[in-house]
């Protein structure tokens, strides 16, 4: 992928990075997708799933997170 501002190229490289940098998100007057915000957001409230940028990778990433807690929680894993 590689997004442009004013005409002119300003990075280049795989969507799943470049869709993580806010910086250049704003410069190319784009917003953090959705599902970026959710896990900053989630990690803030200290459920750290990582950084996802599709649905199903902040689904698979919830799904291991609760497998993960909930295995410690009743002393199985």
């Amino acid at each position: 992928t590689i997004p442009l501002a004013d005409g002119e190229v300003i990075a280049d490289g795989a969507p799943s990075e470049l869709l993580k940098q806010d910086e250049l998100l704003a410069r190319c007057r784009l917003t953090v997708p959705y599902p970026l915000q959710l896990c900053r957001q989630l990690k803030v409230r200290g459920i750290d799933i990582g950084e996802h940028i599709t649905e199903e990778e902040v689904l698979q990433a919830l799904w291991e997170y609760r497998s993960k807690t909930y295995r410690t929680a009743i002393g199985t894993g």
